[in-house]
């Protein structure tokens, strides 16, 4: 048996090798990691100069969310686009992940922010920098599709300049 470290992609990394050695796949494992390696080098390198934003990262279940910090799945992504995780400053930035039941959880999210007083105050809300992460790339596991959340990531980062989520004044 093996524990497989599914809360970032360097983890899910860090247990392919291991499967690797377990199941006499070296080879392969090390080819899987080298990948990785090479992409996110590359992903670095590109956004190295830009500024990195500070992110607050809610993760949501139909009715309620809390705060996801970079010991979650979606939090070690945001460190590893190049945010920074921010619990109690004010940040740049605002990201929305459904743990399950998206389009619940995109309702939810939608209505709380329209109707809670306390996120007009944010910054983040009045340049409309809220955005809602694709439920499909943005699970509560690692998994091998951290290449599309980074480019989301990226895009909602160091490209757009508006979000998904105007609120009412």
């Amino acid at each position: 048996y093996a524990f497989l470290n599914l809360r970032s992609v360097q983890g899910m990394y860090r247990s392919v090798q291991e499967l690797g050695e377990i199941f006499g796949k070296q080879q392969e494992a090390e080819k899987m990691t080298k990948e990785f390696t090479t992409f996110y080098k590359s992903y670095t390198k590109r956004n190295k100069n830009k500024k990195h934003p500070k992110v607050l990262v809610l993760m949501g279940l139909p009715g309620s969310y809390v705060i996801a910090t970079e010991n979650s799945y979606v939090g070690s992504l945001v460190k590893l686009a190049g945010g920074e995780d921010m619990k109690k400053k004010e940040p740049d930035i605002i990201v929305r992940a459904a743990h399950a039941l998206p389009d619940q959880v995109t309702k939810m999210f939608n209505e709380d922010f329209e109707t809670n007083d306390i996120w007009k105050h944010f910054d983040a809300v009045k340049n409309k920098r809220v955005y809602d992460l694709t439920y499909e790339y943005f699970g509560m596991s690692a998994n091998f599709k951290y290449k599309k959340a980074l480019s989301e990531l990226e895009k909602d980062f160091y490209q757009n300049t508006k979000g998904t989520q105007e609120v009412k004044e």
